[in-house]
């Protein structure tokens, strides 16, 4: 899992994974991120099956992003899909708006009470950690009126292996 500076002094090895998360703000202002991870190596069997789950969380998830769709209740259908393949349900926002600001309304949980609306650019990272696999990927989506959500960028959803 991402672990705060002072645990990340180590030297990365052969077979070693690598999370990657790019959070940035463009020249007008708005944010967006893309999460992907780098294997040194080859990447094992149960990293694979980690990012094919999440990578399949995720098409779940941005199918609900229509407008109209209570955020609580795509936060909620999340978490059943999760526990129904036998995984973790998430304890931490796993998606969200994004705009002016990193983090933004609507935020994809039970609490939340906004709904989704179109125009809206979304960001959908669901992830899980099991024994020594942190499976995660991080897309941004803008929601449109008549058409599914659409990820803004192209960058493929693999384990880059090098």
């Amino acid at each position: 899992m991402m672990r705060p500076f002072h645990y990340q002094a180590r030297v990365i090895g052969r077979g070693d994974s690598l999370s990657v998360l790019i959070e940035n703000n463009g020249p007008e202002g708005y944010y967006t991120e893309l999460g992907r991870t780098i294997v040194f190596g080859t990447a094992s069997a149960e990293l694979k099956d980690g990012l094919e789950a999440v990578r399949e969380a995720q098409r779940e998830t941005v199918r609900r992003f229509v407008p109209g769709a209570p955020c609580a209740e795509i936060a909620l259908a999340h978490d059943q899909h999760m526990q129904h393949r036998g995984l973790p349900r998430e304890e931490r926002l796993y998606a969200h708006g994004q705009g002016y600001s990193l983090v933004e309304r609507p935020l994809i949980r039970a609490d939340e009470t906004m709904s989704v609306e179109a125009g809206m650019c979304l960001v959908a990272h669901p992830a899980y950690v099991r024994g020594a696999v942190f499976a995660y990927i991080c897309d941004n989506f803008i929601v449109h009126d008549s058409a599914p959500a659409q990820p803004i960028h192209s960058t493929e959803q693999k384990i880059f292996e090098i």
